[in-house]
């Protein structure tokens, strides 16, 4: 800490991205930075911002994406909707963060003063969807689109709601981690199931059908840090994952029997748990075929 503090008090910015409230609850607020350094400008970069209703929340260029409005952008006329390639949210955010600190940077040379630039990864992905915001305020349509592909429509309505708080999304993915297989015991006494039940619940009142993937099995071996208790305690969550999915009516994307059918585990990682360029495309693929072809999943009647 000490040397953290030594470094604030020689530099010119701070930039974090962590959790919300993490640099708070390590003592290192902004008060303290402008404290030992008044020139100093603190770059907060965070998910939904510093306020509001989801600002507790984390975030991921992917999540950005959906919550910004970029996937309802992108697609084809009838497909559900779909990520861009390019990481709007995370490189995007990260450039409009950029312009903040030389603002502040060149503002400071004015008043001697630091201050706090603060950037949402949501905000930032909305701002690259102005024209369509624009054209929605142009000609408003009483429906909301959904997933549908980019580009105005025959009327030229844009394809964002004018309030995204009240866009019903078609679809909401639910995906889930293996962090909890140490944490917890058998997954019948876990709280991961029981979670996403209620994850599941939750999107449905919300008027949206829930897709819910399987948990990705572990690369049993690398490096020691994946045992076979874990790839166990995997298929057995999965096994519960599909039961509470068909008992909810929701989709079940098989993302662990996609890559288990695909071959060589190793061939799809580059560690123990987190895939490779070829992973990737296996769970695009896969997320793709279940949401375009629904009927071919066994799931029950919505």
């Amino acid at each position: 800490k000490s040397m953290f503090l030594e470094l604030v008090r020689q530099g010119d910015v701070v930039a974090e991205n962590m959790a919300p409230g993490a640099l708070e609850r390590l003592g290192l607020g902004y008060d303290l930075l402008k404290e030992i350094n008044p020139r100093i400008v603190l770059a907060r970069i965070k998910g939904f911002g510093s306020y509001g209703p989801y600002s507790e929340y984390k975030s991921f260029d992917m999540i950005a994406q959906a919550t910004g409005g970029a996937m309802t952008l992108t697609g084809f006329p009838g497909s559900p909707p779909l990520k861009p390639g390019p990481t709007i949210g995370d490189t995007g955010t990260g450039l409009h963060a950029a312009v903040g600190i030389l603002s502040a940077l060149w503002q400071r040379e004015k008043t001697g003063k630091g201050q706090v630039v603060e950037v949402s990864m949501q905000d930032c992905v909305m701002n690259f969807c102005r024209v369509r915001l624009r054209d929605y305020y142009q000609v408003p349509v009483s429906a909301f689109y959904r997933g549908r592909g980019g580009g105005p429509s025959s009327d030229g309505a844009g394809r964002i709601a004018r309030d995204l708080s009240l866009l019903q999304p078609a679809y909401t993915l639910i995906g889930w981690g293996t962090n909890d297989w140490n944490e917890c015991g058998a997954p019948s006494t876990c709280d991961t199931v029981p979670n996403l039940r209620a994850i599941v619940r939750d999107v449905k009142a919300a008027e949206s059908l829930p897709c819910v993937a399987t948990l990705l099995p572990p690369n049993v071996g690398f490096d020691g840090r994946a045992p076979q208790s874990r790839a166990e305690w995997v298929m057995e969550t999965n096994d519960l994952i599909r039961v509470m999915a068909l008992q909810e009516g929701a989709l079940i994307v098989d993302l662990h029997a996609a890559f288990m059918n695909a071959g060589s585990l190793p061939d799809l990682f580059v560690d123990h748990i987190h895939p490779n360029s070829r992973g990737y495309e296996l769970m695009a693929e896969t997320w793709f075929n279940a949401l375009t072809r629904p009927r071919s999943l066994n799931v029950a009647a919505h």
